[in-house]
């Protein structure tokens, strides 16, 4: 058999393959203009609830960034991010933050927190963690384990705050003079810092 002829069976064979898909596509039109308006519409509800739920999680971290910009923590407007938003991000932060305040379970609490430090990037947010889990491993005790803890969110903290919660640490540790040491640098070093005010009343108790 001849080259041409081959490839003539083969375009009649192509021919004769879309020609029945052609009369399948005829014969099941209704059915998969249907199957198409089903793909159609579940994807536009799918994209409606993820639009939906980024809205909602946009909102909540507002909320959530209002309540921690005041002077001290606002734990009304923590309550109702809790409640309304308790599915987003921002709602288990602030009921994380409840938590924190009720002090009821701290072991359960430090988990929490390392959860989410796992989730969180805003850096008040993590600031604020990370402050109370070293408080919460110096209210039971477990120096080393704040000290270890610290060292591993160095880099996610400033400088300033990172000396003053390693002087903490310290502080209640009793290494007195140890603590006076990261007090006063921070002093030194850190003339802006909000937290000189707050290590000086530090150097001054000790």
């Amino acid at each position: 058999m001849e080259k041409s002829e081959r490839h003539q069976i083969k375009r009649n064979e192509i021919l004769v393959l879309l020609e029945k898909g052609y009369d399948l596509i005829l014969k099941y039109k209704k059915e998969i203009l249907y199957f198409f308006l089903v793909i159609f519409a579940i994807s536009l509800l799918l994209w409606g609830f993820i639009s939906y739920k980024n809205l909602r999680a946009k909102h909540a971290g507002m909320l959530l960034s209002q309540a921690l910009s005041e002077d001290s923590i606002n734990y009304e407007k923590l309550k109702n991010i809790s409640t309304k938003y308790k599915n987003t991000l921002a709602g288990k932060e602030a009921d994380l933050l409840i938590e924190i305040k009720d002090g009821k379970d701290p072991q359960r609490t430090s988990k929490k927190i390392d959860n989410l430090l796992g989730k969180i990037k805003d850096p008040i947010m993590r600031g604020i963690l990370i402050a109370n889990k070293i408080e919460i491993n110096i209210n039971l005790k477990r120096y080393e384990e704040a000290l270890n803890f610290l060292k591993d969110e160095k880099d996610s903290i400033s400088e300033d705050f990172y000396l003053f919660l390693n002087a903490k640490i310290l502080e209640y540790e009793g290494k007195t003079e140890e603590a006076k040491a990261q007090y006063q640098r921070l002093i030194n070093e850190f003339q802006d810092s909000n937290l000189r005010y707050l290590a000086q009343q530090r150097m001054n108790v000790l």
